[in-house]
């Protein structure tokens, strides 16, 4: 689906933005790819992604959580995707320690990939990684939101990612801007598995466009989200998943599927962009393109998504329809059910009490990834919840979507594999 913004204004770059990557966890096996996705990131004259796991085999520094890791040689299907560049900009690059982040940019260097978001430093992790084709000269941030477990570096020297602060942000914008750059930011935050993004979000990523960002790709959502063109910036406020095969992902009901964003960018910024999704498929392990009905229907839920972030009313709808999705356990795979449902709220509200007392009660409760109360969205679960049960088709269409498009994918790899195979006899 291409969508035209205004008429080109001279030698444009066709950049592809893919969402998050994580190429081989624990163990690296060589995805199968559909010829038609190996065209379409051909094309592009560049494609970032958002490398969500280091490329080490150091052992974990987490005491908590998930922890990822992939085989280093895995960089090898960074190279079959056409991946120039990865965003390091998020909450799982220095799950391995300073060992990891150092084994990810001496791989990444070695295989003449870009990277930015991260670094040995607080000046390296800050500093954007710089790109020159036909004239044009594009600039990449990167900015981590404010994850529990984002590491910012305890220090000026330390190491680690770089943090998101809404006025170092504009400065950076706006010295680049004066260097005659093209701006494209990535930024990682926000709740996990939600469809639209939290209001805070929103406006922090409409903060950037605001401040002459010339393109906004959010991650960490983990499902595709919405789009809109703001100030002349083009805000992709989630890209989903690239790939991700982890047993988190899988119990997530819409991560196999991803946006893939293709922009063609001039010397004033996106003058036109193109919408295709990829679907990840598990045996055998790879990647196609949605093409035919099922498209066209994630191309429905796509716009019914960017119309709710241009709109307050639409998004405050949505937003809480999202959050009576998730509060009820809807989006969890088997958790549907009456028993799922109440098992989901009553481990919600346990969490909710417990984090608001952790926090002495103070004003503003117990928050999520970028900000939004737990308790606040509990609210907005129980305020969405006589519509959504009202339109409970409308509600779960998503998921009904999500299955389509995936149902296809097996057998669209299996011929690629197979005439790849044939090609080389």
């Amino acid at each position: 689906m291409r969508i035209e913004i205004r008429a080109s204004a001279g030698p444009s770059a066709r950049v592809g933005c893919a969402g998050d990557l994580v190429p081989g966890c624990p163990d690296w096996v060589p995805l199968a790819k559909e010829e038609t996705l190996r065209r379409a990131l051909g094309s592009c004259a560049l494609v970032v992604a958002n490398l969500e796991s280091p490329l080490t085999t150091a052992a974990s520094h987490k005491e908590r959580g998930a922890s990822l890791a992939s085989d280093p040689a895995s960089v090898r299907e960074l190279k079959d995707c056409n991946i120039g560049a990865v965003c390091l900009a998020n909450n799982h690059i220095m799950d391995c320690g300073l060992t990891g982040l150092t084994d990810t940019t001496e791989t990444l260097a070695r295989n003449a990939i870009g990277f930015f978001g991260a670094g040995r430093s607080r000046s390296g992790a800050s500093a954007p990684w710089h790109w020159e084709t036909g004239g044009l000269r594009i600039a990449f941030l990167g900015y981590a939101f404010s994850c529990p477990t984002a590491v910012a570096g305890p220090d000026p020297e330390g190491a680690g990612v770089q943090p998101f602060a809404a006025r170092e942000a504009e400065r950076q914008i706006a010295e680049l801007r004066q260097q005659g750059c093209l701006v494209c930011v990535s930024c990682h935050g926000g709740e996990e598995f939600f469809r639209v993004p939290s209001p805070a979000y929103r406006s922090a990523l409409q903060g950037l466009a605001a401040a002459g960002a010339h393109l906004v790709i959010g991650h960490h959502a983990h499902v595709f989200r919405g789009l809109e063109v703001r100030d002349g910036c083009l805000i992709a406020y989630g890209l989903g998943n690239f790939y991700m095969d982890t047993p988190l992902q899988r119990a997530r009901r819409g991560t196999a599927v991803g946006l893939l964003l293709t922009v063609e960018l001039d010397a004033v910024g996106p003058a036109a962009y193109d919408v295709r999704f990829v679907c990840r498929q598990d045996t055998p392990p790879g990647l196609s393109l949605v093409r035919g009905r099922a498209e066209g229907e994630l191309c429905g839920l796509l716009d019914e998504w960017s119309g709710a972030v241009r709109d307050y009313r639409a998004h405050r709808r949505e937003w809480r329809r999202d959050c009576f999705r998730m509060a009820w356990g809807m989006n969890e795979i088997g958790g549907a059910g009456p028993i799922g449902m109440l098992r989901r709220a009553a481990r919600l509200l346990l969490y909710a009490a417990w984090r608001f007392r952790k926090r002495g009660g103070r004003k503003g409760g117990s928050r999520e990834a970028h900000g939004t109360p737990v308790r606040r969205m509990i609210l907005a679960a129980c305020m969405a919840a006589p519509r959504a049960i009202a339109e409970m088709q409308k509600t779960t269409r998503c998921y009904r979507v999500y299955d389509a498009a995936c149902a296809a994918s097996p057998k669209r790899i299996r011929r690629s594999v197979a005439a790849a195979a044939s090609a080389e006899k």
